[in-house]
């Protein structure tokens, strides 16, 4: 999965970032195997889904607090929108 990513990196990188490659290429080395046990466990599942649900809880209550901001007049910055 990573590995196939740094190797296009790398393919791409001129010749004074070479050694970011093989930074990139050891990355992912450590990465891949590490990654896929988490992601086929059922608790790195459930820890993937509660992330990404929380995620976008934050998200919709943020996006629903300045739309009602709006609504009352104040704007999101502090001011007032008079």
């Amino acid at each position: 999965m990573f590995s196939n990513f740094s190797d296009k990196l790398t393919a791409r990188l001129p010749g004074r970032f070479k050694l970011l490659g093989g930074l990139t290429k050891l990355l992912a080395k450590v990465a891949d195997p590490t990654i896929g046990r988490v992601v086929a466990s059922p608790l790195g599942k459930a820890e993937i889904y509660s992330v990404l649900g929380g995620t976008a809880g934050a998200g919709a209550g943020s996006i629903t607090y300045d739309m009602l901001n709006e609504t009352v007049g104040v704007c999101c910055n502090g001011c007032n929108s008079f």
